[in-house]
């Protein structure tokens, strides 16, 4: 649009139309109905004087196809646009306003990080001071979300005398989304994939807030010695399950340490 805005408003110095209005049709616009409702709003944006000739202005935009005034009376401005008219604001105070709201959820996802990683230190503290025993974990290096993790397998099963490491990997969503945890030292059990990965219901459908991982390990570890073979992953361990001296002398022979 290169008409100038001082042949429909007397306006001086001249303004560019296309300078003035560009913030407003940048939007992706569905009609040409639309954008002269934008153009409704700036006007009692700008508080105009003398009042703004509607139709100078239409003739300015040349809008194809014509556009009928009753039309244009009877449908709702935009939000955007009417917001600015009604807060006197400019677009270029409306595009710093849409800014500071981006700069802002940003810092809420830094607080909530924040907040996970609290909830993670205070774990690490009760799971140190519990004086569970086969049990541990600790942050891998300075990643907080990151832990590797280590079971022993409990007295009076078939996993006594092995210790396996395990890595738990924590979504910005703890302690509303359950933890990512997989064995790192191969483990030949029922509900154990070969990639490591755990059918455990609580890392799953029944996970909790208030579960740990204190609580997921002393779980783990339970599982060991008591499978759920009815939905094994491990088909040939759980086949092999029910004669627990051929299973232990599989299992000890192929323990990897």
């Amino acid at each position: 649009m290169s008409v100038s805005l001082s042949s429909c408003l007397s306006l001086s110095p001249p303004v560019c139309l296309s300078d003035l209005l560009s913030p407003l049709l940048s939007v992706s616009l569905t009609s040409s109905l639309t954008s002269c409702l934008s153009l409704l709003s700036l006007s009692s944006c700008l508080s105009l004087s003398p009042p703004v000739c509607l139709s100078s202005l239409l003739s300015c935009l040349s809008l194809s196809p014509p556009v009928c005034l009753s039309d244009l009376l009877s449908v709702s401005p935009l939000p955007s646009v009417a917001l600015m008219a009604s807060q006197n604001m400019d677009p270029a105070a409306a595009a710093a306003s849409s800014t500071a709201a981006l700069k802002g959820s940003e810092s809420g996802g830094s607080a909530a990080r924040g907040s996970v990683s609290k909830r993670l230190q205070q774990e690490l503290m009760t799971l140190m001071m519990s004086g569970d025993k086969g049990i541990s974990a600790f942050p891998e290096s300075d990643n907080l979300f990151k832990w590797v993790g280590t079971i022993d397998g409990a007295q009076g099963t078939v996993y006594d005398g092995l210790r396996y490491r395990l890595s738990l990997d924590f979504p910005a969503g703890y302690p509303y989304q359950a933890p990512r945890v997989k064995f790192v030292t191969p483990c030949f059990h029922p509900n154990v994939d070969e990639q490591g990965f755990i059918c455990l219901d609580i890392l799953k459908d029944k996970w909790s807030a208030l579960y740990d991982v204190r609580s997921i390990l002393l779980s783990i570890q339970s599982l060991l010695g008591e499978p759920n073979n009815e939905s094994p992953l491990n088909t040939a361990a759980a086949e092999l399950w029910d004669d627990q001296e051929a299973f232990k002398a599989h299992l000890h022979s192929t323990f990897q340490k």
